[in-house]
């Protein structure tokens, strides 16, 4: 596991496995984690309430 990048926290979350297999799927079509792709939907998610 990597080291966490500064100023950010961990958070674990309880996914639906066909939810997780979406995100999944999707991670891997633009080449990055799972990790990467849910913290991708969630920024992009609270810019766009602003």
């Amino acid at each position: 596991m990597s080291k966490p990048k500064a100023n950010t926290k961990v958070v674990n979350v309880f996914l639906p496995e066909d939810v997780h297999k979406q995100i999944k799927v999707e991670a891997e079509s633009r080449g990055t984690s799972v990790s990467g792709m849910i913290r991708m939907i969630i920024l992009e998610y609270l810019q766009t309430k602003k």
